[in-house]
């Protein structure tokens, strides 16, 4: 009994440093940076940015969500009091701080001790053929003092092209690029659909970062007369759609509040006028509507592109009700743009085509992970990366069969491009060579713009898809394109026209 009694106490002892090891193993500077820096989104690893955009952008704008709050860094300082009173009832800005001083500084030294001073450059560039042998270029001019478009979408059997900008004004172009109508808005319009003959804009209360919920939806007659108001106090809206998602044979109103700090995703019954939300986060840019488990029933696959970034399924159980489910997540500065669903491999599932490339907010750099990425879905809701392609400043991707092949093409443009070294990269044209290979194809000739806008239409009749861009060149600044930016501005490219040859 006294061997056995001093065998456990020698085992304790001997314990007794591991469990030490182990208290100083939680709270060592990467335990730290992991626990607070992966709580709302995918934990960012150091290596993703520069030492100093760490120091100088990310971490100072991460304080005041840790309520580490002072003078210096008051969230508030630069707002509207309308924004202050939103951000405040949603109790945006923790109350008090929730980590110590010295855990603060144990995250700092993490990111300052394991950032780089430089990212790479890009790898994985192919050589880029010449753009001009697959589309004919129509830049269209002088539609506003300067270019500021924020729409830019194409109705065949209207035969019109609905272009917005910023100050609100929205211009109707017949598919010859000429002027046929106009409207004016309080604000820019980020969006517009046509449902029972009548069309309807999402209009954004403001186009730049904010959260003063001044957005609304609009309803037209299709002659434009009988104006009516769907929705208002929305936050920043960036797209609009209907749909039946509730199986009773009427179509809902699909609504993406990207917002800024706040923001949501919600859909509205009873003609848009019962709004039912889905989820309250900030981000969600696009959504689409498919019934991607094969229950019969359509479901909502939505990019979410702020703060936590990610794609969200929304699965439709019935009756209007939706369970959700996270199919990818992404590092907070990963730059999600866009998405699509494409069956890229031919195998019956929808595939998910990601654009990254917003270089905007903390984090102005120009980044090796931005570009355009396919997932495979392998047909039980696992999605895979399998192709990716570097482009800076990636903001939007159209997937359609452009040359006609039957297999689905990418067309990829810019907001962000590096101008200085790889003018061709504000629109490329991946051209699907089979098993996901494909010819990349650019012009330094499509700088003539900063496309923040795209559709895809047949605007020459000839079977096969063309292309539509937007370019606004008033919003966020864009360093090192001081010539580019006299080129816009003098040449006044509103809108360009890519037809397929």
């Amino acid at each position: 009994m006294k061997n056995l009694r001093r065998s456990i106490q020698l085992l304790l002892l001997a314990a007794i440093p591991l469990v030490f090891q182990h208290c100083r193993q939680d709270k060592t500077d990467e335990a730290v940076a992991r626990r607070y820096c992966g709580s709302c989104h995918l934990f960012p690893e150091p290596s993703l940015l520069p030492k100093q955009n760490w120091e100088k952008g990310v971490l100072p704008a991460m304080m005041p969500l840790l309520g580490l709050i002072y003078d210096r860094n008051n969230p508030y300082g630069s707002l509207s009091m309308d924004e202050v009173m939103y951000l405040e009832g949603a109790h945006y800005f923790p109350d008090q701080p929730v980590l110590s001083e010295s855990e603060w500084e144990q995250i700092k030294a993490f990111y300052q001790q394991n950032a780089p001073d430089s990212l790479p450059q890009p790898e994985g560039r192919q050589p880029i053929r010449d753009l001009e042998t697959r589309f004919e270029f129509k830049p269209v001019t002088g539609l506003t003092r300067l270019p500021s478009t924020t729409l830019v979408k194409y109705f065949p059997e209207e035969k019109r092209i609905v272009t917005g900008f910023q100050d609100g004004t929205v211009l109707m172009l017949d598919d010859q690029f000429r002027r046929r109508d106009s409207l004016r808005f309080a604000s820019a319009v980020s969006d517009v659909v046509r449902q029972d003959g009548r069309w309807y804009f999402s209009e954004m209360g403001r186009l730049n970062p904010s959260d003063i919920f001044k957005g609304a939806v609009w309803s037209f007659a299709g002659d434009f007369t009988d104006k009516t108001q769907l929705t208002d106090k929305l936050n920043r809206p960036a797209e609009i759609q209907w749909a039946d998602i509730t199986g009773d044979r009427r179509p809902e109103l699909i609504l993406c509040e990207f917002g800024h700090q706040l923001g949501s995703f919600s859909w509205f019954g009873n003609e848009g006028r019962d709004r039912h939300t889905l989820i309250n986060v900030p981000g969600a840019r696009t959504a689409k509507v498919t019934d991607l488990d094969g229950d019969g029933l359509q479901d909502l696959v939505v990019l979410f592109a702020q703060g936590n970034e990610c794609v969200r399924w929304f699965r439709n159980e019935g009756d209007g009700n939706f369970s959700q489910q996270e199919l990818l997540r992404f590092p907070s500065v990963h730059g999600s743009s866009y998405l699509e669903l494409a069956d890229m491999n031919n195998d019956g599932y929808d595939d998910i085509i990601i654009a990254n490339g917003d270089n905007a907010d903390y984090s102005v750099v120009f980044k090796p992970w931005h570009g355009v990425t396919i997932y495979l879905n392998d047909g039980k809701m696992h999605f895979t990366q399998a192709w990716f392609y570097p482009m800076n400043g990636a903001s939007k991707t159209l997937t359609r069969d452009f040359d006609g092949d039957g297999d689905p093409d990418i067309a990829a443009m810019s907001f962000f491009p590096d101008l200085q070294r790889v003018p061709e990269e504000s629109f490329l044209y991946f051209e699907n060579r089979g098993n996901l290979r494909f010819d990349v194809y650019g012009s330094p000739k499509t700088a003539v713009g900063r496309w923040l806008v795209m559709d895809a239409a047949d605007l020459n009749a000839d079977g096969k898809e063309d292309l539509l861009l937007g370019s606004c060149v008033t919003a966020m600044r864009l360093a090192g394109t001081e010539v580019y930016a006299r080129e816009w501005v003098d040449g006044n490219v509103s809108v360009l026209g890519l037809i397929g040859r």
